[in-house]
């Protein structure tokens, strides 16, 4: 599964937005088991780069969450 990660940034004091993207393997678990932790992985995620950034809030999407997500 491919994950989006981001944050917009402050570009009225001159801060740029951060982007990355992980791969990882979720396709041994299926059902409420998967779900759980992709939810887990994104939380992680988040947490991790927000500490990286230290830029306010941080964004975690999969693929197929993108198309019906707002990036701003």
């Amino acid at each position: 599964m491919h994950f989006h990660i981001w944050d917009n940034g402050d570009e009225s004091v001159g801060i740029h937005g951060n982007r990355a993207e992980l791969d990882t393997d979720v396709d041994f678990l299926d059902g409420e088991d998967r779900q759980e932790y992709i939810e887990s992985i994104k939380e992680a995620l988040g947490a991790a780069f927000a500490s990286i950034w230290d830029n306010g809030h941080v964004h975690v999407a999969a693929d197929e969450e993108l198309s019906v997500i707002d990036l701003d």
